[in-house]
């Protein structure tokens, strides 16, 4: 979890696939369980916009939301010269916007350094795939918490059966 700050711009860097949306997803969810005006929360996949001026009009959209919003842009990287218009909005409402830019780090890592000056310093995080070793573990820790809390009985099943006795050879 990112504890995010008014002010600053947060780039999650990655693969595709990797679950930078997902992260997103349910960062939204637990702002709005905790609270959060979910008017003030604005989410947009770009993968369908293509110039500046398009990102413009949703950013003044989203801006209108609240006195202070949270702005999650998926998939930044799809738009030409985005960084240029994220350095312009956020000039403009600095203090009332905290944003988070997800993409490949390809596409954003070098623009980004753009965007210096407006919060970005130190809110650069790249998401690398997990390795098997890795996931197994995640995997048999979240099957534990689950039938710690009663949510499932998974020794029960064939298949989890052959699993745990993968984890238990690693």
């Amino acid at each position: 979890d990112l504890n995010l700050g008014y002010g600053k711009i947060y780039t999650l860097e990655g693969p595709r696939q990797i679950g930078k949306t997902t992260w997103i997803k349910r960062s939204i969810q637990k702002m709005i369980a905790s609270g959060a005006d979910e008017k003030t929360i604005c989410f947009f996949s770009c993968d369908r916009v293509y110039s500046r001026k398009e990102l413009s009009k949703i950013l003044d959209f989203f801006i209108t939301r609240g006195e202070r919003v949270t702005i999650f842009l998926d998939e930044i990287n799809y738009v030409k010269d985005w960084e240029v218009e994220i350095k312009s909005f956020m000039d403009r409402y600095f203090s009332r916007v905290r944003m988070v830019l997800t993409g490949s780090p390809f596409q954003i890592g070098t623009k980004a350094s753009e965007l210096v000056g407006r919060g970005i310093e130190g809110n650069r995080y790249f998401i690398k795939p997990l390795s098997f070793r890795e996931f197994l573990f995640g995997l048999s820790s979240y099957l534990s918490f689950l039938e710690a809390n009663k949510k499932i009985d998974y020794k029960t099943s064939l298949e989890t059966q052959n699993l745990l006795k993968i984890l238990e050879n690693e």
